[in-house]
């Protein structure tokens, strides 16, 4: 997995001393002194304090800070632009949501991250891996309910065996998991993307790369044609 570390330069929508600014946040930045690149980005921010651009290197600060919750929120603000710094946005919201080990956040992140470049070959091992992570954490949770369930099957048995004149326990805190069945249902549960529909977008980004590199062919073509013409 790789975190975009290089800053972008946003001089088209920034003011000269915003630029500047900015600028001296990037050299900071790479340098490392990570709390004099925040002061400069920050004071970009006084005259355009809702572009995207800032939002996104403050949040790469945020992140190698590692305050992963500042850094999403400025994350999801570069959002509100499109092409190069969304995708870039995009790409770590995913990070950030695999390291906190969230597969479904992380895997929605990669794909829309994928439907705004389909040729980025990082993007699409990160989801990979993350659809493969969340594979395994789901069989984890099915082996544990089937222990835990064997575990109470067990537990009943013996109590039968021992008294079985006895009514069964209705005490749910004392029971493994502290959760009954019913509560558990109860709890909200987040958005999932199975993972035939991450393996269609794939399909799909696939087919879209393909269509991109057959263009690029066909533009070579052309090229090379037009340069053997005699005028």
């Amino acid at each position: 997995m790789r975190l975009f570390t290089v800053v972008l330069v946003v001089g088209q929508i920034l003011g000269p001393a915003e630029e500047r600014e900015n600028r001296e946040g990037n050299e900071l930045y790479r340098d490392g002194k990570l709390d004099e690149a925040l002061q400069s980005y920050t004071r970009a921010q006084v005259g355009h304090p809702d572009a995207p651009e800032l939002h996104y290197n403050i949040g790469n600060v945020h992140y190698r800070k590692e305050d992963l919750e500042t850094a999403l929120q400025e994350y999801q603000t570069g959002l509100s632009t499109d092409g190069e710094v969304k995708r870039r946005s995009e790409f770590n919201i995913g990070n950030i949501h695999f390291k906190n080990e969230k597969w479904n956040e992380a895997i929605r992140a990669y794909a829309e991250a994928l439907k705004i470049d389909p040729a980025d070959v990082e993007a699409r091992q990160n989801l990979e891996l993350a659809l493969k992570k969340r594979e395994e954490q789901q069989q984890q949770q099915q082996q544990q309910q089937q222990q835990q369930g064997n575990g109470e099957e067990d537990q009943d048995e013996e109590q039968q065996s021992q008294d079985p004149g006895e009514p069964e326990s209705n005490d749910a805190e004392s029971a493994p998991g502290g959760e009954s069945p019913s509560e558990q249902e109860s709890q909200p549960q987040p958005m999932e993307m199975s993972r035939e529909e991450a393996e269609q977008i794939l399909q799909a980004l696939a087919q879209m790369e393909q269509a991109l590199q057959q263009q690029q062919q066909e533009k070579q073509k052309a090229k090379a044609r037009g340069k053997g013409k005699i005028w």
